[in-house]
């Protein structure tokens, strides 16, 4: 399987017209094909403003071909990317493959494969009206992403134990800039956030995965998110 992260910076102020978009092409007929790949479609919080960012899960190359690239030929959804692309400013779009440690592809590891449906909700959104996603790209030195894999086995879990309480998805990159790695960590809120960084930050085990990817790691970047809040959108929650 492969996972697709796509991101479209909107010019300002267009962010309900994006969505309410959404709601005229419609998440069923010829949609519902890419509907059924869809892990999440999420709004920044910090970061670049007005960018939406949407997560999606597919068995391959060719299966991202026919469930998204058929699109374009229908008729009927001719308006739909006419407005859409009228409204955003950049696109891009980035490929990834799961991590190899469970405990940081939860979701999709082993024979475990998450894919949307009625009943497979696995956060209630009524419970944290507050939730925020934190994505986490880290790059590497070329060659860097076995030793990162090695430290995170041999002393990263424990270290990151108080962040990974609501793991989404860990993936490194197959396109665009190699070696990145990728992260999704749920939170009730910003408060939570920041009290699980404490306390992994004060934790036994955080200096020496800091001091193992001392060497390898080049860059890393934060952004929060939040779940866009329509249900064929965001089928990881529950909204009702």
């Amino acid at each position: 399987m492969i996972f697709e992260c796509r991101r479209y910076t909107l010019q300002p102020g267009r962010m309900a017209d994006f969505i309410a978009l959404q709601h005229r092409r419609g998440f069923d007929g010829p949609n519902a094909g890419f509907i059924s790949r869809v892990i999440g479609y999420f709004e920044t919080v910090t970061g670049t403003p007005e960018q939406i960012v949407h997560l999606y899960r597919y068995d391959g190359y060719e299966d991202w071909i026919e469930k998204l690239h058929g699109l374009y030929a229908i008729p009927e959804l001719a308006f739909y990317f006419t407005e859409a692309r009228a409204m955003v400013d950049r696109q891009e779009t980035n490929f990834f493959q799961p991590a190899p440690l469970a405990a940081l592809c939860p979701l999709w590891h082993g024979e475990t494969d998450w894919l949307p449906g009625k009943g497979r909700e696995r956060w209630d959104l009524r419970a944290m009206p507050d939730a925020v996603v934190e994505e986490t790209l880290e790059a590497f030195r070329p060659g860097g992403l076995p030793a990162y894999w090695q430290a995170m086995e041999e002393c990263g879990l424990a270290a990151t134990a108080p962040m990974r309480g609501d793991t989404v998805a860990t993936w490194w990159s197959m396109t665009g800039r190699l070696h990145v790695v990728a992260s999704y960590r749920l939170f009730a809120s910003l408060a939570e956030r920041e009290r699980c960084r404490r306390e992994a930050a004060d934790g036994p085990a955080m200096a020496a995965f800091d001091a193992a990817l001392r060497p390898i790691l080049r860059e890393r970047s934060t952004t929060l998110l939040r779940p866009v809040p329509v249900p064929p959108m965001s089928p990881l929650f529950r909204h009702d």
